[in-house]
This record gives structure tokens, C-alpha cells and sequence, in this order.
């Protein structure tokens, strides 16, 4: 009978140990599993934020939405006396809060740039840059943060060549105009003497120079005169002597021959002119020459 007393009496304390057992689990799992609720909406809190202030937040979403079932899952267990999975939870939550940190580093990256591309105006041809920016801010729009990021560090090794090369013109320039400004003060006078003789030359011989030149042009002038007249004899040659050549055809060569030496007669009497007033102007010069005594 004692024995039998002693028996109830241990499974009465197990009972009660377990009993306490589950109250204390019961208890410790609440605080995580509100700690998981307060986790999510505060994520639900930023993401609308985010929303607001022109972010993408579709992958943002999803995440969330797998967060909270997560979360829900371990309420489901716990209910029906299975462990939960706080370390997935955890894991989910810690991946949600970097891309919503990464967005927002990002964000102020794109920002920078912009103003480092648009300070650089002037300097440097920044239509790549922009075209990478541009693809920067696509990939961010696209929530594809990470290839977003590299796009920017790209940019920046852009700007950064570029701006190499530049300096590197801009010395070739300079070393090519110190050269250039050094041999001109080397030898400014025999550039200047270079110059002046073809300068003094045409002033001297201009008169000459536009004599033989208009004698030139009357010379061509008559010599295709003179090429006209020979068809025109040909064709009278062809229509009266051998009569070879119709009489339309002979009417319409001498006709447009004929227009052709009366404009070549025209042009060569303008440069006759011409030459005329030259030859006049430098008698005139001549008269005006004091004599010498």
C-alpha cells in the first residue's frame, strides 16, 4: 500500500513538471513569436515608405510575404506542440532588412553620381557616363540592386579613365603650344621675313600679276573662239561642198556656234576693259611721279 502510495505520488510531481514545462515553453515561444509580429509589421511600415518616396517595392513585397508566413508557420506549430523554426525566420528577416538598406545606399549612390557626371560638363564628353548611369538607374528601378551597384562602380572607373585621357591631351596640348609659342619666339624674325617678301612681292607686282593673269583669260577666250570658227567652217564644208550634212543639222551648229563666239566676244572685252584700266592707272601714277632736275 505505501509502495502503491509512493508510485501515485512520483507520477503526480512528473505530471506537474511537465504541466510547468509547457506553461514555461508556452510562455518563452510567445515573446518570440510577438517579437516575429512586431518584426513584420515594421517592415510593412518601411516598405509603404519606401513606396511613397518612388521606390520599386515588388521584391520588397515578396519577401515580406514570405516573412509573414514564416511567422505564421511557427504559430501553426507551437498550436499543435511542434518546435518552430525561429532561425529561418530570423534568416528571412535579416535578408529582407539588407535589401532595404541596399535600396536606400543605392538610392543615394544613383543621386551622387548624377551630380559627379553633371559637375564634369564642360571638362570632359560625359555621354558615356549618362548611358551608364542610366543603366544603373534601370537595374535599380528593376530592383536588381546588386548589379545595380556594380554599374555605378563602373561609372565611376568611367570617370576616371576618362578624366586620364583628358590629362593627358590637355599635356600634350600644352607641351605642343609651348613648342610652338618657344619656336615662334626663337625665330619671329625670320617668320616675319617669310611673311612680309610674299606681302611686299604682291604689292609691288600686283599690277603685273593681274595683267598676265587677264591676258591669260583673253588668250583661252580667243583660242576657243578660234576652236568654233573651225567647226563652224567644217560644218559649211560638210553642208555646201560635200553635202553631207543636213540642212537642219548645218542651221542648228552654226546657230549655237554662233551664240557661243558673240558670249566668248563679250567675255573678252570685259578683260580687255579690265586691263585697260590698269594700263590708265599706271600712266596716271607715272604722270604724277615728280621730274628730276
Amino acid at each position: 500500500m505505501d509502495l502503491n502510495k509512493k508510485n501515485i505520488l512520483l507520477l503526480a510531481l512528473l505530471l506537474l513538471f511537465c504541466v510547468y514545462s509547457f506553461a514555461l515553453d508556452a510562455n518563452i515561444y510567445s515573446s518570440q513569436i510577438q517579437a516575429e509580429k512586431d518584426k513584420v509589421a515594421a517592415f510593412g511600415v518601411s516598405i509603404s515608405s519606401m513606396k511613397e518616396n518612388g521606390f520599386t517595392v515588388t521584391r520588397m513585397l515578396d519577401e515580406l510575404s514570405i516573412l509573414r508566413q514564416t511567422a505564421e508557420n511557427n504559430i501553426y506549430k507551437i498550436e499543435n506542440n511542434q518546435l518552430p523554426d525561429f532561425e529561418t525566420f530570423n534568416a528571412r528577416a535579416d535578408a529582407l532588412d539588407k535589401i532595404l538598406i541596399e535600396a536606400q545606399q543605392i538610392k543615394d549612390e544613383l543621386v551622387a553620381l548624377k551630380t559627379t557626371i553633371d559637375g564634369l560638363k564642360g571638362t570632359i564628353d560625359i555621354t558615356p557616363l549618362t548611358e551608364m548611369r542610366l543603366e544603373a538607374e534601370k537595374e535599380f528601378a528593376d530592383e536588381r540592386y546588386e548589379y545595380a551597384i556594380k554599374q555605378i562602380d563602373a561609372t565611376y572607373e568611367k570617370v576616371s579613365e576618362l578624366q586620364g585621357i583628358q590629362a593627358k591631351a590637355n599635356a600634350a596640348y600644352d607641351a605642343t603650344r609651348r613648342s610652338v609659342l618657344g619656336f615662334i619666339s626663337e625665330n619671329w624674325g625670320y617668320i616675319l621675313i617669310v611673311v612680309l617678301i610674299p606681302v611686299i612681292g604682291y604689292l609691288i607686282f600686283r599690277k603685273k600679276i593681274t595683267l598676265y593673269r587677264l591676258n591669260k583669260r583673253i588668250e583661252e577666250v580667243r583660242f576657243e573662239e578660234g576652236v568654233l570658227k573651225d567647226e563652224i567652217k567644217k560644218a559649211q564644208e560638210l553642208y555646201f561642198v560635200g553635202g553631207k550634212l543636213p540642212e537642219a543639222e548645218y542651221s542648228i551648229k552654226v546657230k549655237m556656234y554662233g551664240e557661243k563666239i558673240r558670249d566668248l566676244n563679250r567675255l573678252a572685252a570685259v578683260f580687255e576693259e579690265k586691263k585697260e584700266e590698269i594700263l590708265q592707272g599706271s600712266m596716271k601714277s607715272e604722270e604724277k611721279k615728280p621730274l628730276n632736275k
